[in-house]
């Protein structure tokens, strides 16, 4: 077979330039660090990129929202608990009220008003605000669970559920919607302060008491509730960290360079354009000599 002085031309161009597709591909990926650095390098790498990436993403917004629901539940359960604080205030002003014999309007007056204060840090409690949003108002977050001086304390909000999704299958619910929690309170609160200003020792032991306990052990196991909640999120949030570092080191492992075996591939590939040059050259330099010789 007779090689043309045209084939051997771009038998040699050709040469050259896949050598230094090949170094630049090297250089490239030492500058950048990156195995990948367009879909052509490695179009299945790419895709697998791509897959990863989008799982990394939805990983970060579900630790996004369950980070907002620890919050929401952790301020649920701090305000919850200084309502129960006060309870158990109320309770103590009972218990004094009703072994203390009889009272004279004076006690009674500064009794009752001390239950008249906790019916108050109850209410502003039960309008507490988290970003703008009332959190015992179930979905109705922008309308006031209850209104300020209205003794009837009629509760405004709804008792719909506020779910958060933190994971592929994962729901919570966010949200204590108030009607159950401070109906019976502010009843408990209400008849006790009534009794010790009338001075109803007898109703105050027969029935107030009993009532505080009972609003008090609803209010604890809606905070157990939550708290199992919380313990539910604390897990959740456990378990994508984890999926998230698995997922970024698959990511590496496919993206990310091997330093010390791309610095090998530079010298072989640098080696290779040399010496494709320098063979090119020759080539030209004989084909320029016999020319002239002719």
């Amino acid at each position: 077979m007779q090689v043309t002085e045209t084939y051997l031309s771009n038998y040699l161009n050709n040469s050259v330039n896949t050598s230094s597709s090949a170094l630049t591909k090297v250089e490239q990926q030492l500058s950048t660090g990156l195995a990948i650095n367009q879909p052509s390098d490695n179009p299945a790498g790419t895709d697998q990129i791509l897959t990863i990436n989008d799982s990394l993403a939805n990983i970060t917004q579900y630790q996004s929202d369950a980070n907002n629901a620890n919050n929401v539940l952790s301020y649920t359960d701090s305000q919850l608990q200084n309502v129960q604080n006060l309870m158990t205030q109320a309770r103590t002003i009972a218990v004094a009220a009703a072994s203390g014999g009889t009272q004279n309007a004076d006690e009674q007056a500064a009794n009752a008003a001390q239950i008249s204060d906790i019916i108050s840090q109850v209410t502003n409690l039960a309008n507490s605000q988290l970003t703008g949003n009332y959190i015992f108002s179930g979905t109705a977050t922008a309308t006031k669970p209850y209104t300020p001086g209205d003794t009837t304390y009629t509760y405004n909000g709804n008792s719909e559920p506020m779910t958060t999704t933190v994971g592929p299958v994962q729901e919570i619910q966010t949200n204590t919607p108030g009607s159950t929690i401070f109906a019976p309170i502010f009843s408990s609160l209400q008849s006790l302060e009534s009794d010790i200003s009338s001075g109803n020792i007898t109703n105050i032991s027969n029935a107030d008491l009993g009532a505080i306990d009972s609003a008090n052990t609803n209010l604890s196991e809606v905070r157990a509730n939550i708290g199992s909640t919380l313990n539910q999120v604390t897990s959740i949030t456990s378990d994508l960290s984890t999926m998230s570092g698995d997922l970024q080191n698959e990511l590496a492992s496919v993206q990310d360079v091997n330093i010390a075996t791309v610095y090998t591939q530079l010298q072989t590939d640098q080696n290779v354009y040399q010496a494709s040059l320098e063979a090119t050259a020759d080539a030209f330099k004989y084909s320029l000599s016999d020319f002239i010789s002719a």
